[in-house]
């Protein structure tokens, strides 16, 4: 995996419509939570939630308002259970 920027981030909702994938997994990891938060996000979706993590997430994928909330991992696929492979391990 290259270095996770939202350059990065970017490249992958590129990457994940140009070969047809119909999932974005992004896992977010919140400072006192045990576990990362994962949120899949559909294909039909991908450009209006690209804009959002643009707007929410600094380039280093921290999040602009909330201190201690970024984006840990991306990845895509095509099933949930994919995703989840990928980010949880």
């Amino acid at each position: 995996m290259g270095s996770l920027t939202l350059d990065y981030l970017s490249c992958t909702f590129e990457r994940a419509k140009e070969l047809d994938y119909q999932y974005v997994g992004v896992q977010i990891e919140i400072d006192g939570f045990v576990k990362p938060e994962i949120i899949i996000n559909q294909v039909d979706n991908f450009e209006s939630l690209l804009a959002y993590y643009k707007k929410t997430f600094k380039k280093n994928l921290n999040h602009k308002y909330i201190k201690g909330k970024r984006i840990s991992a991306v990845t895509f696929g095509n099933s949930f259970s994919e995703i989840e492979r990928y980010l949880l391990g």
